[in-house]
């Protein structure tokens, strides 16, 4: 019989859903190598679920930072193989506690950076063929990356095409299974949207390149990591304003370049049943939890997920909306109230012509022209250079409490940008914050089918100069009342 590093909870390999993957190596061996044993890897901060990523642009924030911690169960085990197939062995790895410590940054609607450090914070268990948990916290690789919007939006569209890359930088702690001795790179895409008013899902497929290595002196072979083939699906409800996310998350991953591809003892299945949450559409707190259906190394029997995230620029805040019946009264609602009048008791006296008075004085509704010189100078909403969104909330309040005066307007919502950059990110940027607006409009109770958007890019500035006073009056969006 040969001794083997595995990650099988006890079973034989082969059974059912749970696999044990062997690592050959003599017990004798001494370790000479290691790689990251923490597999899960955290989506970009901001995002609504926990492993299959489905990107947010400017359009909607700009800024999140999230802190997750990560606790995997039965992680790692060892033991024996016989001649039968049949494993026995004991855990090495029983708790492990990790944390990660996620950053997204969205410069335009079509980019998103994003940096997570994974920290393993504990771990227990009992050493054997020379690996066992590690002593004191080890903070990991940190990983660097990027995606780019195609085409679509996750957050508002049925369907939206991304492409997104990773790059893990080696800081030396693979003898504490905490990291890789070399850089890992992955390259992927990512398909998302929200259907049906509720539904939202998501996709992902993806390539990770990364050196052969495993945790004892052999570097190929079951139990080992290399090149891996990685897919990832979700779908899940989602309330219609997009703060409350829930539904199942399932993550595959099969190593490539040997037989090992798509067989058990080089494939790894997990299972994640999730939810996130934002409070005051700032502060979002989430919790998962899954188990692993086929595993390798790293992949525990049970894992639990819990998220706290914060996002300074995402949407609007609620409390503005509750200033919104106040403007209630300005509408001319009142006026029919005295229709009731009680000149119509009067009404069988020859005082019947007086009636006509009554008539006379309905075209009260004459307010018709009222609505479009009262709404021609509707406040102008400046944004920052190169964003599509903006925190001018006072302005938005006003413009929204009067068309929501005046519902039967309709309103042009006209976005523009300055000069500075290229022709189409003008017109897309113009775009993104047309749509900004209207959102923020409609959150505040104006009816959607009152808005007309679009973006007219750099072709319409208010002033011709190239000064940044002159350039920052031209980054707005107009609201333009029609006839």
């Amino acid at each position: 019989m040969t001794a083997h590093i595995v990650s099988n909870g006890g079973h034989a390999i082969g059974s059912g859903l749970s696999l044990g993957v062997a690592l050959f190596a003599s017990v004798q061996s001494a370790q000479g190598q290691g790689f990251q044993l923490q597999q899960y890897e955290p989506v970009a901060a901001g995002e609504q679920a926990f492993a299959v990523a489905a990107p947010w642009y400017a359009s909607h924030r700009t800024f999140a930072a999230a802190l997750t911690l990560d606790y995997g169960h039965d992680v790692l085990q060892g033991g024996r193989i016989d001649s039968d197939d049949e494993f026995t062995g004991e855990t090495i790895i029983e708790h492990q506690l990790a944390a990660h410590v996620d950053l997204a940054y969205s410069p335009w609607n079509r980019l998103q950076l994003s940096l997570s450090l994974p920290v393993t914070l504990l771990e227990e268990g009992e050493a054997r063929l020379n690996v066992g948990p590690i002593s004191s916290p080890a903070i990991g690789d940190p990983r660097i990356g990027a995606s780019v919007r195609l085409v679509g939006d996750a957050e508002r569209d049925a369907f939206s095409a991304h492409l997104n890359g990773a790059l893990w930088i080696p800081v030396g702690v693979e003898d504490d299974h905490a990291g890789d001795e070399s850089v890992r790179g992955r390259i992927g895409a990512a398909l998302a949207g929200h259907a049906a008013k509720h539904l939202a899902w998501a996709t992902n497929a993806g390539v990770l390149l990364r050196k052969q290595a495993g945790l004892n002196a052999l570097s190929s072979g079951p139990g080992t990591v290399g090149d891996e083939l990685q897919l990832g699906a979700r779908v899940g409800y989602a309330s219609e304003d997009r703060a409350f996310h829930v539904g199942p998350e399932a993550t595959f991953g099969t190593v490539l370049g040997d037989d090992r591809a798509f067989d058990k003892s080089g494939s790894h299945l997990e299972v994640l049943l999730g939810s996130t949450y934002w409070l005051a559409k700032t502060w979002q707190i989430g919790a998962a939890a899954g188990a692993g259906l086929v595993r390798t190394p790293g992949t525990p029997d049970f894992r639990g997920l819990l998220r706290v995230a914060y996002s300074p620029d995402f949407s609007d805040e609620p409390l503005p909306v509750r200033e919104e019946p106040a403007p209630e009264p300005v509408a001319v609602a009142r006026a029919p109230e005295p229709e009731p009048e009680p000149a119509p008791e009067p009404e069988p006296a020859p005082v019947a012509e007086v009636a006509p008075p009554p008539p006379a004085a309905e075209p009260v509704a004459a307010p018709a022209p009222e609505p479009a010189s009262e709404l021609k100078d509707l406040p102008r909403i400046r944004f920052a250079r190169n964003q599509g969104s903006t925190t001018a909330t006072a302005e938005l309040n006003r413009a929204a409490a009067r068309i929501k005066a005046h519902p039967d307007a309709k309103i042009r919502v006209v976005g523009h940008s300055d000069d500075t950059g290229p022709t189409g990110f003008n017109q897309e940027l113009s775009e993104t914050r047309a749509r900004f607006v209207a959102d923020a409009l409609i959150a505040r109770g104006v009816s959607a089918s009152s808005l007309e958007v679009s973006g007219v890019g750099s072709s319409q500035p208010r002033s011709s100069d190239t000064t940044e006073e002159a350039r920052a009056q031209n980054r707005r969006v107009e609201l333009i009342a029609s006839e």
